[in-house]
């Protein structure tokens, strides 16, 4: 077992008997520092840990290395097109949500304590900063309480009611027992607001044999926002995830994806195509 997997599991089993539920103080739109800086995460003052539960601040263990593969940030495409900045004022909270920097966390331990709010978390503590991962739809009933190796985590840091900085919700799925590389075709029609219709076609890469629609959803906006001007002018329509045995999975562009279908998971190699009506 490798020095990095002992020490978080080390701290993972520190934080089952503890009892720890804690936050960091950095803030929520910053950049997740880098995997070689090493510190422990600060106690909010108002943290609503239940007065039974004793809060320690997690060991560190100083001789273990971190892994840099282990956070990986999204890059955008260095080909992304230019595109109008244009913005219908009724798109502007779905443009600003999926432009947000988001997070993968790969072949990470996630730590479920018990309840302690209305909802459970998966604690996954990268570079010992701990994210907490809202357990919902059937995520909640899939994973129980203890620890949880060679999970994946796909995160976009939310707004929550739980005074809670590095809060994200669904986007687990299972690590890979092997290496992925599929790519589906997208074809794109959009009609603008003054109904000339275009068509467009590109490909969307696929590194995961597991994937979550939420990180489905949230990439796949996201590229039509940088090449296609979504939610500039035009905000409506769906996209269709179609898969080689004849499923299919529908996102509507006029609203975010409902926090129930976050953590649902397909094969991401069972991906046929993908077909996109922007109107």
């Amino acid at each position: 077992m490798k020095i990095t997997t002992i020490a978080k599991t080390s701290l993972a089993l520190g934080l089952l008997t503890t009892g720890v539920i804690t936050t960091t103080t950095q803030a929520a739109n910053a950049t997740t520092p880098s995997s070689t800086k090493v510190e422990a995460p600060q106690q909010a003052a108002n943290a609503t840990t239940p007065s039974s539960t004793k809060v320690e601040t997690p060991q560190q263990t100083p001789n273990a290395p971190t892994t840099p593969s282990t956070k990986v940030e999204t890059p955008q495409s260095p080909t992304t097109k230019q595109v109008p900045t244009e913005i219908n004022p009724k798109f502007k909270d779905l443009r600003a949500y999926y432009t947000k920097p988001s997070l993968e966390f790969k072949n990470e331990i996630g730590i479920i304590l018990k309840k302690w709010t209305t909802i459970r978390f998966m604690n996954v503590v990268p570079d010992y900063f701990i994210y907490k991962i809202a357990l919902v739809g059937k995520d909640d009933k899939k994973y129980g309480e203890g620890v949880h190796r060679n999970v994946d985590v796909f995160v976009v840091l939310e707004e929550n009611n739980y005074n809670l900085e590095k809060y994200s919700v669904g986007g687990i799925t299972k690590s890979n027992s092997k290496k992925v590389n599929h790519k589906a075709g997208v074809r794109i029609t959009k009609e603008d607001n003054k109904g000339t219709i275009s068509h467009d076609v590109s490909e969307f890469k696929i590194t995961k044999e597991q994937i979550s629609l939420k990180e489905l959803d949230f990439k796949l906006r996201k590229q039509l926002i940088e090449k296609n001007n979504l939610y500039g002018n035009v905000g409506s329509g769906k996209i269709v995830i179609k898969m080689k045995n004849g499923g299919k999975y529908t996102f509507e562009l006029h609203k975010k994806l409902q926090e129930y279908r976050m953590a649902d998971v397909i094969d991401g190699t069972n991906i046929d195509n993908i077909e996109v009506n922007i109107k």
